[in-house]
Protein backbone atom coordinates (compact mmCIF):
# COMPACT_ATOMS: atom_id res chain seq x y z
CA UNK A 1 0.00 0.00 0.00
CA UNK A 2 1.59 3.25 -1.05
CA UNK A 3 0.97 5.01 2.11
CA UNK A 4 2.30 2.58 4.02
CA UNK A 5 5.14 2.83 2.01
CA UNK A 6 5.48 6.88 2.67
CA UNK A 7 4.70 6.82 6.16
CA UNK A 8 7.96 4.07 6.56
CA UNK A 9 9.27 6.74 4.57
CA UNK A 10 8.62 9.68 6.70
CA UNK A 11 10.19 7.28 9.51
CA UNK A 12 13.17 6.36 7.72
CA UNK A 13 14.23 10.10 7.66
CA UNK A 14 13.20 10.65 11.88
CA UNK A 15 15.31 7.81 12.66
CA UNK A 16 18.67 8.98 10.38
CA UNK A 17 17.57 13.02 11.59
CA UNK A 18 17.76 11.47 15.20
CA UNK A 19 21.26 10.03 15.03
CA UNK A 20 22.68 12.75 12.61
CA UNK A 21 21.84 15.18 15.41
CA UNK A 22 22.88 12.94 17.99
CA UNK A 23 26.35 13.20 16.17
CA UNK A 24 26.09 17.06 15.50
CA UNK A 25 25.11 17.96 19.17
CA UNK A 26 28.52 15.66 20.15
CA UNK A 27 30.54 17.70 17.78
CA UNK A 28 30.75 14.86 15.01
CA UNK A 29 28.30 16.27 12.71
CA UNK A 30 27.86 19.28 10.03
CA UNK A 31 24.81 21.31 10.97
CA UNK A 32 24.05 21.10 7.03
CA UNK A 33 23.70 17.27 7.47
CA UNK A 34 21.41 17.75 10.14
CA UNK A 35 19.19 20.04 7.87
CA UNK A 36 19.39 18.52 5.07
CA UNK A 37 17.84 15.42 6.93
CA UNK A 38 15.15 17.65 8.33
CA UNK A 39 14.21 18.51 4.97
CA UNK A 40 13.85 14.76 3.43
CA UNK A 41 11.81 14.46 6.88
CA UNK A 42 9.96 17.23 6.21
CA UNK A 43 9.23 16.96 2.58
CA UNK A 44 8.66 13.31 3.03
CA UNK A 45 5.76 13.81 5.62
CA UNK A 46 3.88 16.97 2.84
CA UNK A 47 4.09 14.51 0.02
CA UNK A 48 2.18 11.71 2.22
CA UNK A 49 -0.37 14.93 3.17
CA UNK A 50 -0.35 15.13 -0.13
CA UNK A 51 -1.42 11.41 -0.69
CA UNK A 52 -4.06 11.44 1.38
CA UNK A 53 -5.74 14.37 0.36
CA UNK A 54 -5.52 12.98 -3.16
CA UNK A 55 -6.99 9.88 -2.46
CA UNK A 56 -10.33 12.63 -1.39
CA UNK A 57 -12.70 14.00 -3.54
CA UNK A 58 -13.25 17.83 -2.81
CA UNK A 59 -11.12 21.23 -3.60
CA UNK A 60 -7.69 20.97 -2.35
CA UNK A 61 -5.49 23.43 -0.23
CA UNK A 62 -3.49 26.30 -2.51
CA UNK A 63 -0.98 26.27 0.74
CA UNK A 64 1.30 24.61 2.52
CA UNK A 65 -0.56 25.76 5.72
CA UNK A 66 -3.95 24.42 4.86
CA UNK A 67 -2.22 21.34 3.62
CA UNK A 68 -1.06 20.81 7.26
CA UNK A 69 -4.57 21.76 8.58
CA UNK A 70 -6.10 19.45 6.81
CA UNK A 71 -3.80 16.74 7.55
CA UNK A 72 -4.05 17.60 11.06
CA UNK A 73 -7.72 17.67 10.99
CA UNK A 74 -7.91 14.24 9.15
CA UNK A 75 -5.14 12.63 11.69
CA UNK A 76 -6.85 14.54 14.62
CA UNK A 77 -3.42 16.57 15.24
CA UNK A 78 -3.93 19.27 17.53
CA UNK A 79 -1.03 19.82 19.98
CA UNK A 80 1.41 19.37 17.52
CA UNK A 81 -0.45 21.86 15.11
CA UNK A 82 2.28 24.55 15.63
CA UNK A 83 5.44 22.01 15.56
CA UNK A 84 3.96 21.09 12.18
CA UNK A 85 3.77 24.74 10.98
CA UNK A 86 6.90 25.42 12.22
CA UNK A 87 8.23 22.60 10.92
CA UNK A 88 7.82 23.50 7.25
CA UNK A 89 8.15 26.76 7.92
CA UNK A 90 11.88 25.99 8.61
CA UNK A 91 11.70 23.80 5.51
CA UNK A 92 11.24 26.94 3.46
CA UNK A 93 13.67 28.89 5.28
CA UNK A 94 16.06 26.13 4.58
CA UNK A 95 15.14 26.06 0.52
CA UNK A 96 14.69 29.85 0.47
CA UNK A 97 16.36 31.79 2.53
CA UNK A 98 19.12 29.81 5.08
CA UNK A 99 20.98 32.85 5.95
CA UNK A 100 17.95 34.23 8.25
CA UNK A 101 18.34 31.42 10.50
CA UNK A 102 20.16 31.45 13.57
CA UNK A 103 21.69 28.62 15.27
CA UNK A 104 19.25 29.01 18.28
CA UNK A 105 16.67 29.12 16.20
CA UNK A 106 17.54 25.81 14.51
CA UNK A 107 18.19 23.81 17.61
CA UNK A 108 15.36 24.42 19.06
CA UNK A 109 13.27 23.50 15.93
CA UNK A 110 15.44 20.23 15.97
CA UNK A 111 15.00 19.29 19.54
CA UNK A 112 11.45 19.88 19.34
CA UNK A 113 11.07 17.83 15.68
CA UNK A 114 12.88 14.79 18.22
CA UNK A 115 9.97 14.98 20.68
CA UNK A 116 6.97 15.91 18.50
CA UNK A 117 7.25 13.69 15.33
CA UNK A 118 6.81 10.38 17.09
CA UNK A 119 3.42 11.41 17.99
CA UNK A 120 2.47 12.56 14.70
CA UNK A 121 3.59 9.09 13.41
CA UNK A 122 1.38 7.47 15.49
CA UNK A 123 -1.79 9.83 14.58
CA UNK A 124 -0.83 9.10 11.14
CA UNK A 125 -0.92 5.01 11.53
CA UNK A 126 -4.68 5.07 12.98
CA UNK A 127 -5.40 6.92 10.03
CA UNK A 128 -3.91 5.16 7.32
CA UNK A 129 -4.72 1.83 8.82
CA UNK A 130 -8.33 2.47 9.03
CA UNK A 131 -8.80 4.84 5.48
CA UNK A 132 -11.33 2.89 3.52
CA UNK A 133 -10.11 3.39 -0.34
CA UNK A 134 -12.48 5.44 -2.23
CA UNK A 135 -11.43 4.11 -5.46
CA UNK A 136 -13.62 1.52 -7.08
CA UNK A 137 -11.62 -0.22 -10.49
CA UNK A 138 -14.00 0.38 -13.55
CA UNK A 139 -14.11 -3.01 -14.93
CA UNK A 140 -14.88 -2.23 -18.53
CA UNK A 141 -11.77 0.24 -19.28
CA UNK A 142 -9.62 -2.05 -17.12
CA UNK A 143 -8.57 -3.90 -20.75
CA UNK A 144 -8.54 -0.88 -22.37
CA UNK A 145 -6.09 0.97 -20.10
CA UNK A 146 -3.44 -2.12 -19.95
CA UNK A 147 -3.69 -2.68 -23.34
CA UNK A 148 -2.50 0.91 -24.56
CA UNK A 149 -0.05 0.89 -21.36
CA UNK A 150 -1.73 3.78 -19.40
CA UNK A 151 0.06 4.34 -16.42
CA UNK A 152 -3.01 5.48 -14.52
CA UNK A 153 -6.71 7.16 -14.76
CA UNK A 154 -8.83 9.49 -13.05
CA UNK A 155 -12.23 10.42 -13.98
CA UNK A 156 -13.00 13.86 -12.85
CA UNK A 157 -16.11 16.59 -13.27
CA UNK A 158 -19.76 15.31 -12.80
CA UNK A 159 -18.84 11.62 -12.87
CA UNK A 160 -16.54 11.80 -10.25
CA UNK A 161 -18.59 14.18 -8.10
CA UNK A 162 -22.30 12.69 -8.84
CA UNK A 163 -21.29 9.18 -9.57
CA UNK A 164 -23.12 9.75 -12.70
CA UNK A 165 -23.21 11.63 -15.92
CA UNK A 166 -23.29 12.06 -19.54
CA UNK A 167 -20.88 13.95 -20.32
CA UNK A 168 -17.05 11.68 -19.30
CA UNK A 169 -14.17 13.74 -18.40
CA UNK A 170 -11.02 11.46 -17.44
CA UNK A 171 -7.60 12.56 -17.29
CA UNK A 172 -4.49 9.60 -17.90
CA UNK A 173 -0.79 8.84 -17.65
CA UNK A 174 0.14 7.96 -21.36
CA UNK A 175 1.85 8.36 -24.26
CA UNK A 176 -0.32 8.45 -27.65
CA UNK A 177 0.42 9.65 -31.17
CA UNK A 178 -2.78 11.63 -32.53
CA UNK A 179 -3.71 8.65 -34.67
CA UNK A 180 -3.26 6.11 -31.58
CA UNK A 181 -5.35 8.54 -29.34
CA UNK A 182 -8.06 8.83 -31.93
CA UNK A 183 -8.47 4.81 -31.39
CA UNK A 184 -8.41 4.81 -28.06
CA UNK A 185 -11.26 7.63 -27.93
CA UNK A 186 -13.29 5.51 -30.06
CA UNK A 187 -12.63 2.07 -28.02
CA UNK A 188 -13.64 3.51 -24.54
CA UNK A 189 -16.69 5.46 -26.39
CA UNK A 190 -18.23 2.16 -27.41
CA UNK A 191 -17.20 0.33 -24.32
CA UNK A 192 -19.00 2.93 -22.51
CA UNK A 193 -21.81 3.30 -24.96
CA UNK A 194 -21.32 6.99 -25.40
CA UNK A 195 -20.93 9.14 -28.18
CA UNK A 196 -17.25 10.40 -28.53
CA UNK A 197 -18.73 14.11 -28.15
CA UNK A 198 -19.27 13.36 -24.75
CA UNK A 199 -15.94 12.46 -23.72
CA UNK A 200 -12.92 14.02 -23.25
CA UNK A 201 -9.98 12.44 -22.30
CA UNK A 202 -6.52 14.34 -21.33
CA UNK A 203 -3.05 13.98 -20.28
CA UNK A 204 -2.14 14.97 -17.03
CA UNK A 205 1.30 15.48 -18.15
CA UNK A 206 -0.27 17.81 -20.90
CA UNK A 207 -2.63 20.03 -18.75
CA UNK A 208 -2.39 23.57 -17.27
CA UNK A 209 -2.31 24.21 -13.82
CA UNK A 210 -5.89 24.79 -13.53
CA UNK A 211 -7.07 22.30 -15.25
CA UNK A 212 -4.58 20.31 -13.11
CA UNK A 213 -6.20 21.44 -9.65
CA UNK A 214 -9.87 20.62 -11.06
CA UNK A 215 -8.68 16.69 -11.59
CA UNK A 216 -7.11 16.97 -8.46
CA UNK A 217 -9.99 18.50 -6.51
CA UNK A 218 -12.87 16.60 -8.45
CA UNK A 219 -10.59 13.31 -9.03
CA UNK A 220 -11.29 9.88 -8.33
CA UNK A 221 -8.86 7.37 -9.39
CA UNK A 222 -9.98 4.53 -11.74
CA UNK A 223 -6.89 2.62 -12.67
CA UNK A 224 -3.56 2.61 -11.61
CA UNK A 225 -4.04 3.40 -7.77
CA UNK A 226 -0.33 3.16 -6.83
CA UNK A 227 0.95 4.56 -9.76
CA UNK A 228 -1.42 7.36 -9.41
CA UNK A 229 -0.15 8.39 -5.90
CA UNK A 230 3.48 7.83 -6.63
CA UNK A 231 3.08 10.75 -9.28
CA UNK A 232 0.43 12.82 -8.04
CA UNK A 233 2.35 13.14 -5.09
CA UNK A 234 4.67 15.34 -6.73
CA UNK A 235 2.70 16.79 -9.35
CA UNK A 236 0.51 18.51 -5.84
CA UNK A 237 3.82 19.47 -4.65
CA UNK A 238 4.77 21.21 -7.66
CA UNK A 239 1.54 23.07 -7.69
CA UNK A 240 1.86 24.04 -4.54
CA UNK A 241 5.07 25.58 -5.60
CA UNK A 242 3.57 27.36 -8.30
CA UNK A 243 0.71 28.47 -6.55
CA UNK A 244 3.19 30.10 -4.26
CA UNK A 245 4.94 31.59 -6.81
CA UNK A 246 1.96 33.60 -8.26
CA UNK A 247 0.86 34.68 -4.78
CA UNK A 248 4.36 36.19 -4.23
CA UNK A 249 4.59 38.25 -7.68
Amino acid sequence: MKLKSQLDEVEKYFKEFGASLSRFLEGRESKYAVERLLELLSTSLLELASMILIREKGEKPNSYDELINHLCAKANIGDERDFLRNLIGLRSSLINDPEGLTLEMEINIFRETLKEIPKVINKLKNVIGNDPSLFDLKGKLKGIFEKWGVKYAIAYGNLALKGNSEFLEICIKAKFTGRELGVFLVEIADSLGVSLENLKVCIIDQVSPSTLKRVMDEGEIIFGEEAALEDLKEKYIALLDYFETVKGK
